[in-house]
């Protein structure tokens, strides 16, 4: 395991010896992890290897065993975590939490202190206003009054994060956003605007957690990789790696070995052969198995008559016709 480098001041999320088990089974083991401002660090894992956890203990939906430390912006933070926003976190999720229905300014007010007053007066326009404004800083050119479902997947994302950034700066000027596989969806040119923003987002101090299975967009993007493997921190690459490394420490082993070749198929004379089986679930089955064969070869038609259904393994049904053989 490589040491995690110490941000100091830019450390924007540190955790420390997080452990968290479901039920006697444990998801996390004693995680640390570190995200620093001004960079995007990719979090990766196959399913199962505990992201969702640290997620949902960073944002205070589930309470890590007691030991478990916590700083954002080298602030000590009591966990679980009350309100995330309260210290500057935000996590954009893969369906990004925004209304079809309603316009981008209408989105953006949601989170906004007028989405919770039911008399005070509140002015339309100031909100539109605000709305240009944080939008324009993420380098967006998108109308207040526009619907959601109007807009193109990475304008939803960028307004999303604006929305994120407009609760966040009441709390403070610094921020950390979790993207939580932003990009699943998306085609290769509106993956690599949501990464241009998230760059942007980066450079301008924030820091940036990525959790993806897009491998080449984290190529693309990150600064740094961290990789859970079954709860516990395997490794964490900094600067440009290689993406085999990245996939072994996932897998936990070499790709020669996850993955070995296949030895050609057999050339051999079958063992087994049937020809021309009828009955009520096949037509005119041609079938060939020769030794070391892992699929047969066969032709014909299946599930012509009846329920449907594979070929029997033994034969057509009693009564069908062919000429079964063995060699």
């Amino acid at each position: 395991m490589r040491d995690v480098r110490s941000g100091g001041e830019r450390s924007g999320l540190r955790l420390t010896g997080v452990h968290k088990s479901f039920g006697g089974v444990a998801a996390l083991r004693g995680v640390d992890f570190e995200a620093l401002g001004g960079e995007v660090h990719a979090l990766l894992g196959q399913n199962g290897s505990g992201k969702s956890t640290l997620v949902k203990v960073i944002t205070g939906i589930h309470a890590p065993a007691p030991g478990a430390e916590m700083q954002v912006w080298g602030g000590p933070v009591a966990l679980p975590l009350g309100a995330a926003h309260e210290h500057g976190m935000a996590v954009i999720h893969q369906d990004l939490g925004l209304v079809d229905t309603l316009t981008v300014a209408e989105n953006m007010g949601v989170s906004s202190p007028y989405g919770a007053r039911l008399l005070a007066p509140f002015s339309m326009a100031a909100e539109r206003r605000i709305c240009c404004e944080l939008l324009t800083d993420l380098g967006a050119r998108i109308h207040p009054d526009t619907l959601i479902a109007d807009l193109p997947p990475a304008a939803r994302a960028t307004v999303a994060i604006a929305r994120a950034t407009r609760l966040l700066r009441e709390h403070g000027e610094r921020f950390v956003f979790i993207l939580d596989e932003p990009t699943a969806y998306l085609s290769a040119d509106e993956s690599q605007q949501v990464i241009a923003l998230m760059r942007r987002v980066a450079d301008r101090g924030s820091a940036v957690v990525f959790i993806s299975h897009r491998l080449q967009e984290v190529a693309a993007v990150a600064d740094r990789v961290t990789v859970l493997r079954d709860g516990v921190v395997v490794d964490t690459f900094v600067g440009q790696t290689d993406s085999q490394q990245i996939i072994e420490a996932m897998l936990g082993q070499r790709l020669a070995r996850a993955y070995p070749e296949r030895a050609p198929a057999p050339t051999s004379a079958p063992v087994l052969q049937a020809q021309g089986l009828t009955g009520a679930r096949v037509v005119d089955l041609d079938l060939g198995v020769a030794a070391g064969d892992r699929r047969p070869r066969r032709s014909g038609r299946y599930g012509a008559r009846g329920d449907p259904g594979a070929p029997r393994r033994r034969g057509a049904r009693p009564g069908g016709t062919g000429t079964p053989g063995r060699r």
